[in-house]
C-alpha cells in the first residue's frame, strides 16, 4: 500500500472519530453534575426522616419544610440539676437551676417550638403533670420556680436542642420531702377527657401496640359541636403538644402533632414497651392553654414486624 500525505491525514481523522465514539460510552460524570444529583437528598423531614429531598421541598406526609441533614460526632449530653433550698419541701417554692454540657463542655441551646428548653415534671404515680419553660440566665444556666404538691418521688424530663445538633432528652429523678398521699394505682383506661368545657377523645386508643408507628387521632368537641383545625390556635409552634409517659419504665414521648381534615390534633407515636401509659394533650384557644389527660393501655406487638420510630422525641 502506498501512503501519501492525503491518506495519512484520512487515517488520522478516522482514528480520532473512533476514539471519540468509544469515550462517549464510558464518559465520567462531571463533578458538578454529581453534586447536583446528591443534593436531591440533602434534606429530610424532622418528623418523618424517611422523607428526603432538596432544600425548599415539603414533607409529603405532614407538610413540614425539609431540614438539612447533618452528620455529627458522638456527643455525650448531660443535664445537671440543682435546687434551692437543697432539700425540696412539698407546698414550698423551690428554685430549680439546670445546666447542660456536651462531652464535659457547656452547650448553647437553640430555640425549638418557641422555647430553648421544655421541662416536664411528673410525680411517680403520673397523676400530677407540669410543662414549663425555665428562663436562660447570664451564666448560661436555666432557672425556674416550682411548688410540688406533696412528698415523694418526681421525674424531671428536659427536652432541648443543642446548637447545630438533634433534639435531646435528659431525665432525672428528685425526692420531695413532706406528707405523701399514696397516688391511685392507675390502670383503668380513660380515652375521653373533659377540660374547661372541651371534650377530647383519642379515637383510636383501642388499637395501640408496641413495635410499630401508629397515628394518634384526637377529636375536640365543645357544647356538642366538633371543632376543626381552624378552631384551635397554634401552641408553641404546633397544633398542640402531646406528652406520653409509661407507668412502669417512665419511657417518654413528646409529640408535636399537626391538624388534619379529619382531626384537629393528629400525630404519630411509637411505643417500645407494653402496659399503661399516661397522656397529656395541651392545646390553645383564645389565648388560653388547656390540658387534657388520658390513660391508655398498649398491647405487645409483633417484634419482627417493627417499623422505624418517628423522629419526634421518642425516648
Amino acid at each position: 500500500m502506498i501512503f501519501n500525505k492525503t491518506t495519512v491525514i484520512a487515517w488520522i481523522a478516522i482514528g480520532i472519530f473512533w476514539s471519540s465514539c468509544n469515550n462517549s460510552q464510558n464518559k465520567t460524570v462531571p463533578h458538578e453534575h454529581m453534586q447536583n444529583t446528591n443534593s436531591e437528598n440533602t434534606h429530610a423531614c424532622p418528623m418523618h426522616p424517611e422523607i428526603k429531598g432538596k432544600e425548599g421541598d415539603k414533607c409529603s406526609k405532614c407538610g413540614m419544610e425539609l431540614e438539612a441533614i447533618r452528620t455529627h460526632k458522638k456527643v455525650d449530653y448531660r443535664m445537671k440539676l440543682n435546687s434551692s433550698p437543697s432539700t425540696i419541701k412539698a407546698n414550698e417554692s423551690t428554685r430549680l437551676t439546670l445546666n447542660f454540657t456536651g462531652n464535659g463542655e457547656e452547650v448553647q441551646l437553640e430555640v425549638a417550638h418557641e422555647k430553648k428548653l421544655h421541662l416536664m415534671l411528673v410525680n411517680d404515680g403520673l397523676t400530677w403533670f407540669r410543662h414549663i419553660h425555665p428562663v436562660e440566665q447570664e451564666d448560661g444556666s436555666y432557672l425556674v420556680e416550682e411548688i410540688f404538691p406533696e412528698g415523694g418521688k418526681y421525674w424531671v424530663f428536659a427536652d432541648y436542642k443543642p446548637m447545630d445538633d438533634e433534639h435531646q432528652l435528659s431525665k432525672t429523678e428528685i425526692v420531695v420531702s413532706g406528707n405523701y398521699d399514696s397516688s391511685p394505682n392507675i390502670t383503668t383506661e380513660q380515652w375521653v377527657s373533659n377540660t374547661d368545657g372541651y371534650k377530647l377523645t383519642i379515637e383510636n386508643a383501642n388499637d395501640y401496640k408496641t413495635n410499630r408507628t401508629q397515628h394518634i387521632n384526637i377529636s375536640v368537641d365543645k357544647s356538642g359541636t366538633s371543632l376543626s383545625e381552624n378552631d384551635l390556635e397554634p401552641y408553641l409552634g404546633a397544633a398542640a403538644h402531646i406528652v406520653i409517659i409509661s407507668k412502669n419504665e417512665k419511657a417518654f414521648n413528646h409529640v408535636h402533632p399537626i391538624a388534619s381534615k379529619e382531626f384537629p390534633i393528629h400525630g404519630e407515636v411509637f411505643f417500645e414497651f407494653p402496659g399503661v401509659y399516661r397522656v397529656w394533650v395541651q392545646f390553645q384557644t383564645k389565648g388560653r392553654v388547656h390540658t387534657a389527660d388520658f390513660t391508655i393501655n398498649v398491647a405487645q406487638g409483633d417484634s419482627k414486624g417493627g417499623e422505624e420510630k418517628p423522629h419526634d422525641h421518642q425516648h
